[in-house]
């Protein structure tokens, strides 16, 4: 299914200090459990302040005290 919002979202850097702010997401209407998650993904992206690339390939985006908002690993090759 296509996703619930698209987004152009705003960042702000500053030395190793990194803010994202998804106001600028645009919502479609979609399920309530959907668009329930779309907000969620919103808000945590607002959490994140440091990017970190792992040996294993893994980008991980975290949070002020440290905590793993979100870990992206590269899709398998089709």
């Amino acid at each position: 299914p296509p996703p619930a919002s698209r987004a152009t979202v705003k960042r702000k850097v500053s030395g190793e200090r990194i803010e994202f702010d998804p106001s600028a997401w645009t919502k479609m209407m979609c399920a309530p459990d959907r668009m329930a998650l779309d907000r969620k993904v919103a808000a945590d992206w607002r959490r994140v302040r440091r990017l970190t690339l792992g040996g294993d390939g893994i980008l991980a985006a975290h949070a002020e005290d440290g905590a793993a908002v979100f870990r992206f690993r590269r899709a398998p090759a089709k």
